[in-house]
């Protein structure tokens, strides 16, 4: 059993190219999960809560509520045209949600958590974080609210990293996230007073965006089961909330450690991370528009190792699309199976083209690396098309044993192509089903089926 998450996003624009690339990424897994046979389960949302959301309201004339609720059509839009299937889009502002949170939060409390303070320091409203020294765009903040006793756990959070030290990867990160804990923590503010969140009885405080945030990972579980089964998603520059306020949390409410936290890279636009306020956010509406679901979920997973940055480069994905989306694998099926519906018949054959393919496929998905995944569909598509040009089975005479073992080869790679592919593989697995009725004169091998998912 796998928990994948995303974070849950800001609603405060529209999504871009960021948002996507940690959709598909976590869709691809969660996808791979099931074909390995594993009981995997996704989420995804909206973090509707906070200052810059009820900011981007009032710029638009609306309510926070009505906000959001616009906001997030184009999320689940998103979602549905790059063939990702989640199976929670979690808000904050369902009552399912603000129940959870409002329980971990009396959690909390009985567990001496909890105290009220006044806070003095700078804060940084495009982040909704403090931060420890002023730093650009930050406001000197005072005002009185609730702490969370972070600094209580400082040595717990070190142990509990010293003793899993795969919890966090990449390795450059875990050693980031140690020394910030060795750096020394201090207690964190947990509330703002009467803005836009979820409000805590009998008090005029509303909850701190990350304590309500980072509690989707509970809301959105189908069962307390998934939480230490948990593999999260993010960037990395939501790393420390991850890695240190979310396990802070769950220790304080004796919920078990998720199974890994996993940090990726950013992409770049123009040498910098993409922001609305750097003016190099890219639609992925137009991408999508340009290469369809499959295109950018392959350029996602093809050409971006998950810990890199890696700059956006409109040329490099057309000449990806063109050379192994188009010459490789779609040429790969659409010569194979047009010379099979030549053949008069197709004769058995259990001949393995790509053996190592499901190998390559489980480990990738136990090291939790969808780059890995689409290398090694990458390598099943380069041996079977230089199969077909070595055998030359167009001018063979052995050409329907050829094209037997070629056939075999197809099958497999389009099961294991699924996650990656999807909607391309829907429709060569229609191909396969009718060759398998039409052509074949013997039981080739069972077609491939997706593992049940248990109810």
């Amino acid at each position: 059993m796998r928990y994948f998450t995303t974070p849950i996003f800001y609603p405060n624009d529209k999504p871009h190219i960021g948002h996507a690339y940690t959709i598909v990424i976590t869709d691809i897994l969660a996808r791979l999960g099931k074909l390995c046979g594993d009981q995997t389960y996704m989420s995804t949302g909206l973090d509707e809560h906070g200052q810059k959301v009820a900011k981007a309201a009032a710029k638009s004339n609306l309510t926070p509520q009505e906000h959001v609720d616009a906001m997030s059509s184009h999320f689940t839009k998103l979602c549905n045209q790059l063939t990702a299937q989640p199976d929670i889009f979690i808000r904050t502002t369902s009552d399912q949600h603000q129940k959870v949170a409002l329980d971990i939060w009396q959690q909390l409390e009985k567990a001496g958590m909890l105290y009220e303070g006044k806070y003095a320091g700078w804060y940084l409203p495009s982040e909704e974080a403090f931060c420890i020294e002023k730093a650009e765009g930050a406001v000197w903040l005072e005002e009185t609210c609730v702490f969370f006793a972070l600094s209580k756990l400082q040595d717990q959070l070190l142990e509990l990293y010293e003793q899993n030290p795969d919890l966090i990867s990449p390795q450059t990160a875990r050693n980031e996230i140690i020394n910030l804990i060795k750096g020394g923590l201090k207690d964190l503010c947990v509330t703002r007073k009467n803005t836009w969140g979820i409000s805590i009885p009998n008090t005029e405080y509303t909850m701190y965006v990350w304590i309500d945030a980072l509690t989707n990972y509970i809301s959105a579980a189908p069962g307390p089961m998934y939480i230490q089964n948990a593999v999260h998603i993010m960037a990395k520059d939501i790393l420390r909330f991850h890695a240190i306020y979310w396990p802070a949390i769950l220790m304080s409410v004796n919920l078990p450690m998720p199974k890994k936290i996993i940090s990726h890279g950013w992409w770049i636009q123009g040498g910098a991370k993409m922001s609305k306020s750097q003016g190099n956010v890219v639609d992925p509406i137009i991408w999508l528009q340009d290469f369809g679901s499959d295109g950018v979920r392959y350029f996602f997973a093809r050409i971006k190792k998950l810990e890199t940055d890696c700059e956006i480069n409109y040329d490099e994905i057309v000449k990806l699309y063109n050379t192994e989306l188009l010459g490789g694998v779609g040429n790969l099926g659409q010569r194979l199976m047009s010379m099979i519906y030549r053949l008069g018949s197709l004769p058995e054959s259990t001949t393995d083209l790509i053996p190592n393919l499901q190998s390559d496929a489980l480990l990738a998905y136990n090291e939790h690396d969808p780059h890995k995944y689409a290398n090694a569909i990458y390598d099943a598509v380069v041996q079977l098309n230089k199969y077909l040009s070595d055998t030359e089975p167009w001018k063979s005479p052995n050409q329907a044993n050829i094209l037997a073992d070629a056939f075999n080869g197809w099958k497999k790679l389009v099961f294991w192509m699924q996650p990656l592919l999807p909607a391309a593989c829907a429709k060569w697995t229609k191909q396969i089903e009718q060759v398998f009725l039409e052509k074949t004169t013997g039981v080739i091998c069972q077609l491939p089926r997706t593992v049940e998912v248990p109810k």
